[in-house]
């Protein structure tokens, strides 16, 4: 069983990595990572978080409850972020805009299978890549480049025709520390990226759709059509917000809520998922 300290409730064993966050010793968040075994004991841990430390501390009751190795040095990569929030551009720093390209990611167990497609103005796909990566980084809020962003720029890596502008699966700048995924790849690959997320982690919204946090504007409500479910958009890179917004309006095609490029590497990387499986499926039945 694992307690979270902060909310004093437990993390149900089945839900641990679904809440991985709450598992992890965030200091930032109050969260602390503890561990009951069969006596219902808990003993509490302090960053950096390892296996070897929780072992030592539990004996031969120890319960290994992450996958592969366990140092991680949350601030370390939250430093990373604000390096790379510094060299966000957040003004339109980009030739003119004639593809357009969509990056999503899915998952088998700790394989993270990356799409992308980039697609004209038409929406007729020039070109699609996947790759799978094998990365068994959480799913933590804020730091979602850490689980995705490697097999992403992988399969950038391998596209013979890059987009004029990549939307990203994710947010920009609408972020705590002002780098989300989008905004991180853009700074990795000096591309023109756009954050465009289905949860907003911070910041409220104003009557005209923006979302602020202060004075500041960080980003934008958008709805494909009226009681549609809402996303939102974010600069990621060398695009300003305004520019954006144009973006998706014009690459949304409703019934669809995400932008097309967003649509197609979601059922691309949806495809390459269910194959995957299905492989998996026929060495298992074989065994």
């Amino acid at each position: 069983m694992i307690w979270d300290y902060n909310s004093h409730q437990q993390i149900c064993r089945r839900n641990f990595f679904k809440f991985a966050a709450a598992a992890m010793p965030l200091r930032a968040c109050g969260l602390v990572v503890m561990t009951l075994p069969s006596q219902g004991r808990c003993r509490q841990f302090e960053q950096p978080f390892c296996s070897q430390r929780l072992t030592k501390a539990l004996g031969e009751k120890a319960t290994k409850v992450w996958p592969g190795p366990l140092m991680m040095d949350i601030e370390r990569l939250k430093e990373e972020q604000l390096a790379a929030a510094r060299k966000v551009i957040t003004t339109d720093e980009h030739g003119e805009l004639k593809t357009f390209g969509g990056c999503d990611c899915a998952y088998v167990n700790n394989t993270v299978i990356a799409a992308i497609v980039v697609c004209d103005d038409k929406f007729k796909i020039i070109e699609k890549q996947t790759i799978a990566v094998e990365n068994d980084f959480p799913y933590m809020p804020g730091l979602l480049y850490y689980r995705e962003g490697k097999a992403i720029k992988e399969a950038f890596s391998k596209l013979k025709n890059k987009p004029d502008v990549l939307l990203v699966d994710g947010n920009g700048i609408l972020h705590p520390l002002r780098c989300g995924l989008a905004s991180q790849l853009g700074v990795e690959l000096d591309q023109p990226t756009i954050g465009v997320a289905k949860t907003r982690l911070l910041g409220e919204e104003d009557e005209a759709g923006n979302i602020k946090v202060g004075k500041d504007i960080i980003g934008a409500e958008f709805k494909a059509k009226e009681h549609a479910k809402p996303i939102y958009i974010s600069v990621g890179h060398r695009v300003s917000l305004e520019t954006a917004m144009e973006v998706v309006q014009k690459t949304t095609k409703p019934p669809h809520k995400l932008p097309e490029p967003l649509h197609l590497a979601h059922r691309l990387a949806d495809k390459a998922r269910k194959e995957m499986e299905k492989a998996a499926r026929k060495v298992n039945e074989k065994a």
